[in-house]
């Protein structure tokens, strides 16, 4: 008989060896988007048998990068009760809360673009996307945004621009790329840029969201 606690030993060093693969592909990637695995197995220290073990192709590895953003982006996003009451500030706020799991893939989204599709990759900004639509819809209704498009179709603009925002920041050309993604899907939602600004500078000297990275 197989005792429970050598077993469960094995299956959490079985995740940690996956999640060792994942982690080492999202930095070697980051650096050399055509990588194959065995560049990341030497980069990362890696015996290739443990990850061909975990992933047998390289599309099969960036499908594990994709799975672990999502859970990561899903595990980060708050409650609405706790975010800011006013629509516009709750916008601004979830944008720079989910920014370091944004952050931490950004690299990898030109990637997955060309290996998963467009379609793939949006999939990683779902977890938030009902909980976007909510606030602009509430933000529409209060009058703080103006209703020329439906919700859904500002969320998903949002969410295209927000790839591109990514990219450039990758490229070094933001220097504070969290408040910058706040900016733009304020913008989007329909406040003027000045407001925009206004309202996320408000929001982070309030302390109304964590910042990191």
């Amino acid at each position: 008989m197989t005792d429970n606690s050598t077993a469960g030993a094995g299956r959490r060093g079985t995740t940690s060896k996956r999640q060792i693969v994942i982690d080492a592909a999202i930095d070697v990637l980051g650096r050399q988007p055509d990588a194959s695995i065995a560049d990341i197995a030497a980069a990362g220290g890696i015996a290739r048998r443990t990850i061909y073990g975990h992933f047998p192709t390289r599309r099969d590895l960036i499908v594990g990068i994709a799975e672990s953003a999502a859970a990561d982006l899903t595990a980060i996003i708050p409650a609405r009760a706790a975010l800011p009451a006013e629509p516009d500030r709750a916008v601004a706020a979830l944008a720079m809360i989910t920014w370091p799991v944004a952050g931490r893939y950004r690299a990898l989204l030109g990637i997955g673009r060309q290996e998963l599709g467009d379609d793939r990759v949006l999939e990683l900004l779902a977890p938030g996307r009902e909980l976007s639509i909510d606030l602009v819809e509430a933000g529409q209704r209060s009058g703080l945004f103006p209703a020329y498009l439906p919700p859904s179709t500002i969320v998903t603009l949002t969410d295209g621009a927000t790839l591109g925002l990514l990219a450039d920041a990758d490229a070094g050309n933001s220097a504070d790329p969290a408040r910058d993604v706040a900016v733009v899907a304020l913008v989007i939602a329909g406040l003027g840029a000045t407001d925009a600004i206004a309202v996320v500078d408000a929001v982070t000297a309030d302390g109304s969201t964590p910042r990191s990275g």
